[in-house]
């Protein structure tokens, strides 16, 4: 990884994330979210929006490490293409089988 990629986890907690044999502890959503939180959409999509206002204009790729909380995901993708960003965004799924990750290019800038 170099200083113009950022790789976060969706959300905090959920499990290690170990890429190219560093420990990924940045996430979206740093916190546990509760039943409430998970059902507020607007919630959700507002935070994203922030998370992402906040990346750095040096960085030009993305990888997000889908962890799961589906709405977490969506909320996160819809943010995304209502800012649009001048950054790439790869979404990154677990192989239990390969113990690897498997990448989904969802926009390359």
């Amino acid at each position: 990884m170099n200083e113009t990629e950022l790789m976060v986890n969706l959300v905090a907690g959920r499990h290690e994330t170990v890429f190219k044999g560093e420990i990924i502890t940045e996430a979206v959503w740093l916190e546990p979210l509760t039943s409430n939180q998970m059902h507020d959409h607007i919630g959700l999509e507002s935070h994203a929006l922030n998370w992402l206002s906040a990346v750095p204009e040096s960085v030009s790729y993305v990888g997000l490490f889908v962890t799961g909380l589906t709405a977490c995901t969506v909320a996160f993708l819809q943010a995304y293409v209502e800012l649009s960003p001048d950054f790439g965004l790869s979404l990154l799924f677990y192989d239990r089988d390969s113990r690897t990750y498997s990448e989904m290019v969802w926009h390359n800038d």
